[in-house]
């Protein structure tokens, strides 16, 4: 496969995130093109991230990881989650993010709470 052909799969393959990632995302890219299409579709900005000097206090390559890490502890305490409810244990996390360090279990049984009185 030639550099280019390699290059549009890999494009294909980055435009199928588009109706898993919300509108106006801000995204962090490696500088590679494959995710210009994504970005410009989402209408979202970005920032590369890709060698030192691009980082400044907040886009910076120890908060991605940073993040990440966060989010997979939230996964391991939950034992586990099943691909049909990643979303809702993304929400929730997204919740929990927000509001601060409340216990997950907490956190789950208030937002059950809040959605069987709407």
């Amino acid at each position: 496969m030639t550099r280019s052909a390699s290059l549009q799969e890999s494009r294909g393959e980055v435009m199928n995130l588009y109706p898993h990632i919300e509108e106006k995302t801000y995204i962090w890219t490696d500088d590679c093109p494959s995710y210009n299409k994504l970005i410009a579709a989402l209408g979202s900005d970005s920032k590369v991230v890709s060698i030192h000097k691009d980082y400044d206090r907040v886009n910076h390559l120890n908060n991605v990881n940073s993040f990440h890490s966060l989010i997979e502890r939230w996964y391991k305490k939950m034992g586990g989650v099943a691909s049909k409810y990643i979303n809702r244990h993304a929400a929730l996390f997204n919740v929990r993010f927000q509001v601060g360090r409340m216990d997950p279990i907490k956190a789950e049984r208030d937002q059950g709470q809040q959605l069987r009185n709407n």
